[in-house]
């Protein structure tokens, strides 16, 4: 009952984005930014899961934040498994309160290295860049004793500021090529609004294309 009535009240406070007179925004970007600033009393809104499609078609997930997003892109940083190197296309998915989410596929391009330095040594607490450095040099964890181990190891090795950045730690930013909004609305109706850069054709023929804002088309799909 809790769980039911949080929803009912954060549903309250958002602003619906699809009108009899169709959408209520036609940037993406905007849209999310709207999206973004209304989950912030409720969550942290920069978690989100990247996806990897792999060449044999299976897809591997990874927990991350934002960091940032613009018209160019969402950018973020991880300490990047081999299968991410190997796939230049991804997918960025946001789930928040008020049964929203928002999936962003498109290309990835790596960050340049002083980008990607200043952000480790500077926004990463000590802690985590500890553990990272552990994580890139053990092949294998036999258990957590041996984890807290090599990690009290590394910390007696390298102080605070002395901390070298892992080899596999990276960053990126992923160019949008198509952006789908979903809100669930009630017991059966969701509302679903995809938006494709205009060089982007859809994924049927038949669907109905319209024109959308700073070089985006939209298309409202069915539930």
């Amino acid at each position: 009952m809790f769980l039911k009535h949080l929803t009912k009240t954060i549903q309250c406070k958002i602003r619906m984005f699809i009108t009899k007179s169709g959408p209520t925004c036609l940037d993406p970007i905007k849209l999310f930014d709207q999206w973004f600033t209304e989950s912030r009393n409720f969550c942290d809104p920069r978690d989100m899961i990247l996806t990897a499609i792999l060449k044999d078609g299976s897809f591997i997930l990874q927990p991350l934040q934002c960091q940032s997003y613009s018209n160019a892109g969402f950018k973020y940083y991880l300490l990047e498994r081999p299968e991410f190197r190997k796939n230049k296309y991804a997918a960025l998915t946001f789930i928040w309160p008020a049964k929203r989410m928002v999936r962003i596929e498109g290309i990835t391009n790596g960050l340049p290295k002083h980008e990607i330095q200043q952000f480790f040594f500077n926004k990463i607490p000590y802690d985590e860049q500890i553990t990272m450095f552990c994580f890139c040099n053990l092949k294998s964890i036999k258990n957590k004793e041996d984890l807290i181990e090599q990690i009290d190891e590394t910390k007696r090795q390298y102080e605070k500021g002395k901390v070298p950045m892992p080899p596999y730690f990276s960053g990126h930013l992923l160019e949008p090529k198509n952006i789908e909004f979903y809100e669930h609305t009630g017991d059966t109706y969701q509302k679903r609004l995809k938006f494709l850069k205009k060089e982007e054709k859809p994924e049927e023929k038949n669907q109905l294309l319209f024109e959308g804002e700073n070089g985006w088309n939209y298309q409202i799909l069915s539930p």
